[in-house]
């Protein structure tokens, strides 16, 4: 009877491997394909810090089977700036966070989020395919119900990411007072929880959390001057021309 148990748990073991094998690869895939559509930071300061604050983050996690790995990269739209989480550990920040986030804690609070959130969905933006991970394998749903269930699971997000940041010292009202201010207001086929039931339901759960005391330190704010520098210049307009007749 023990060798029977003991052979179950060995290929449950394997299983597990061949999954998280599997899950590695498809986000090494994916990061190529983000890499090769997107543009990389080149500054090695921001870099460093997005590393930095992220480590800060996942030592909140148990013991992973992989690293997380943050990049920041030009190319990433979305209302709310989120980063773009892959299978693997792999995380994408849209330069624009950088410079939409007024404080580091609210920084965080998006970082956090996208750690906590699955790569159950995946949309593309030209080349990257749209890919369905986890339950919704091999299965086409309807756009209401990925919405749905999308919502449900931005919420259990935010609960994990309100946790994530109050372990690591940062203060969870500041993931809150980012989505206020910058997740637009309800309309069809938005990948967002109704914005009325988001705040609700991530005020139930801060409430029960003891406040944190964050300062941000002068490194947030070079930082985010630096990413002013590397930001795009925006197109410029052709000026009206007089035709005579």
């Amino acid at each position: 009877m023990r060798v029977a148990v003991f052979a179950f748990f060995c290929l449950t073991i394997a299983a597990q491997d061949r999954l998280l094998d599997k899950e590695v690869a498809l986000g090494m895939q994916l990061a190529k394909e983000v890499r090769r559509s997107t543009t990389p930071i080149e500054s090695q300061a921001i870099q460093n810090y997005v590393s930095q604050l992220g480590a800060k983050l996942t030592a909140q996690l148990p013991s992973g089977a992989f690293p997380y790995t943050f990049s920041v990269v030009n190319g990433l739209a979305n209302p709310l700036h989120e980063p773009l989480t892959l299978p693997g550990g792999y995380i994408f920040i849209p330069l624009s966070l950088l410079l939409n986030a007024r404080e580091e804690a609210e920084l965080a609070g998006m970082f956090a989020q996208a750690i906590a959130r699955p790569p159950h969905l995946i949309k593309g933006n030209g080349t990257i395919p749209l890919i369905f991970v986890g339950s919704f394998a091999g299965t086409l749903l309807p756009a209401s119900a990925l919405q749905q269930r999308r919502g449900a699971l931005e919420l259990e997000a935010d609960k994990s990411a309100a946790l994530m940041m109050s372990r690591a010292g940062f203060d969870p009202a500041a993931l809150l007072r980012y989505i206020e201010r910058v997740q637009p207001a309800d309309r069809p086929f938005l990948p967002f929880p109704p914005r009325a039931a988001r705040i609700a339901a991530f005020q139930d759960v801060i409430r029960d959390l003891a406040p944190v005391a964050q300062t941000d330190g002068g490194e947030f704010l070079a930082v985010q001057e630096q990413a002013r520098s590397e930001a795009p210049e925006p197109p410029e307009q052709p000026r009206p021309v007089l035709k005579r007749q």
